[in-house]
Order: structure tokens, then C-alpha cells, then sequence
């Protein structure tokens, strides 16, 4: 009798332990993040594109704690008056709706074709609307600005990479200055892996891998949230664009300094020393500044 009685309370602890994780699971938020984008995003040209787009792949790298969605569609612009604004598909509204915790955007490779390139005075503007609605969804959204991929098409009339290089990075440089919305550089993680572009302008699912693990880095890597270099640096400054991080410079018992800070800082508040050639060949520094560190 003893024993029917023991093996009846296990039974029980084992069901209510099981009801109590089922409740668990039912109350869980996963991280919302919404991909947002082109062809790029949509994953055109990617072998099994439902699994190997890198918001695909991102989800699976991230796991059941965070709910990755692709919004990517091919052909679109983020200039209004473009060929093919991304603003009128269904799918830029169920973005919106998603309210999403993150967001990605990836957009400006179309906006390089001939046909938009007249309205690209219009692009900043565009943007800065488009980061608006997003954290008109959600206040506490985090939004990351990804820079178009490098073009190696020769076809001037079409995506071309002058223009992605020279007018449209520089533009989401500029937002990423005035805002606290982050860019990551994908154009640099690219330039000198044309393999990974079959047609000359979309990733491999190797290419998609690559990108993939970049937003991963990015979601996962810690950051001293309560440090701001501001807060500590007791001289007068007076602040400018550095490749779309905010730069300070001042004087400091006569001589002539200069600081970036990234839009986080990493733990540990690390820093290096660029001895000199300021601003020449900025690739290293925009990529530690992206991981949070500061360059002096």
C-alpha cells in the first residue's frame, strides 16, 4: 500500500512539474527580429531559399528564444519615387505589424540603378521616415542599418557600384551620426569575396552564411549599456562624423586629440591608438568601432 501511495506522489510531482513547464513555454516572448529588405533579404538566387536566406539561416543559428522574419522582397527600393518602392508592398505593413524588438534594414542596392539615382537627394529623408515608423510600432526598437552589398555588374545603367560606394553608404553614414540607430558594413565584408556573388550582385547560401553570422555577432555580443564616453570627458569638445560614428575633438594640455566612440561600447571599455593617418583606409577601425570600441 506504502508503495502505491510513494509511486502516486511521484506521478503527481512528474505531472505537475510538466504543467508547470507548459506554462512556462506558453508565457514565453521570443525576441521579435524583422529582416527587412531586397532580393538580397528575400534570398534571390540562394540555393533552397526557404531554408538558406540569411534570415533563415539567422534564425537557426539564433534559436527558439528569438522569432526571425523575412521581409525581403526583390526588386524594391526605399526611395518613394523609385522604379519599385519597398513602401507599397503588403509586405513592408506586416513589418510593421510584426512590431518587432530588432530590425534590420537592407535596402539601397535598387536604388542605385539609373533610373533612381535621380531622386537620391530624397534618400535621407525616406529613411529617416522609415526608421520613424518602425519606432512608432515599438519605442524600444533596436534598428541596424546594413549597408548594400558591393556591385561587380559593369552595366553602369543597372546596380552600380560607384553609386553604392560614393553616394549611398556615405548618406547611411550620415543618418547613423545623427541617430542612435546603428550600420553595420557589409559592403567591406564583401569586396574581396566576388565568389561568394554568383551573378555579380546576390549571395551564395555561402554568401547568406556570411551575413548570418555578422547579425549574429551583432545580436549576441555584450555591451556596457551604462557607459558614454561623454559622460567622463571633462574638456571642451566639439563633435563630427566618423564614417557614421560620432567623433569628438579637443584639446587636451595643448595638444590636438580625437576620439570616436561606437554607438555601444564593448565590456571592458576597450579602445586602440590610431598613431597616425587619421581617417585613411578606416576599414579596421569602422569594424572595431562596430564591436565596440573606441579609436583615439
Amino acid at each position: 500500500m506504502r508503495k502505491h501511495i510513494t509511486q502516486s506522489l511521484i506521478l503527481i510531482g512528474i505531472l505537475l512539474n510538466y504543467a508547470s513547464m507548459k506554462a512556462e513555454i506558453n508565457d514565453f516572448e521570443p525576441i521579435k527580429i524583422a529582416c527587412v529588405g531586397n532580393s538580397i533579404t528575400f534570398g534571390s538566387g540562394v540555393a533552397n531559399r526557404e531554408k538558406n536566406a540569411f534570415p533563415q539561416q539567422l534564425q537557426a543559428m539564433l534559436g527558439m528564444q528569438y522569432d526571425v522574419r523575412n521581409f525581403g522582397v526583390s526588386g524594391r527600393t526605399l526611395l518613394k519615387k523609385g522604379d519599385y518602392p519597398y513602401w507599397e508592398t503588403e509586405t513592408y505593413k506586416n513589418s510593421l505589424l510584426f512590431k518587432p524588438d530588432i530590425v534590420y534594414i537592407k535596402l539601397g542596392t535598387n536604388d542605385s540603378k539609373l533610373q533612381n539615382r535621380i531622386y537620391l537627394n530624397e534618400f535621407e529623408a525616406n529613411y529617416m521616415e522609415l526608421i520613424t515608423n518602425f519606432k512608432k510600432q515599438n519605442g524600444n526598437v533596436r534598428i541596424v542599418m546594413l549597408s548594400p552589398l558591393p556591385s561587380f555588374l559593369n552595366d553602369s545603367a543597372s546596380i552600380w557600384n560607384p553609386t553604392i560606394k560614393n553616394r549611398i553608404i556615405p548618406i547611411l553614414q550620415k543618418i547613423a551620426n545623427k541617430t542612435d540607430v546603428e550600420l553595420l558594413d557589409l559592403y567591406q565584408l564583401f569586396i574581396d569575396k566576388e565568389e561568394l556573388l554568383p551573378d555579380k550582385i546576390h549571395p551564395s547560401s555561402l554568401g547568406a552564411t556570411v551575413i548570418a553570422k555578422r547579425l549574429y555577432e551583432n545580436i549576441m555580443q555584450p555591451f556596457n549599456e551604462n557607459f558614454d564616453l561623454m559622460d567622463n570627458l571633462k574638456v571642451i569638445t566639439i563633435g563630427s562624423n566618423f564614417y557614421g560614428f560620432q567623433q569628438v575633438d579637443f584639446r587636451y594640455k595643448g595638444v590636438d586629440c580625437k576620439i570616436v566612440k561606437p554607438k555601444k561600447s564593448a565590456i571592458g571599455n576597450p579602445w586602440i591608438l590610431r598613431a597616425r593617418f587619421w581617417a585613411h583606409q578606416p576599414q579596421t577601425d569602422i569594424a572595431l568601432l562596430e564591436r565596440g570600441f573606441h579609436i583615439a
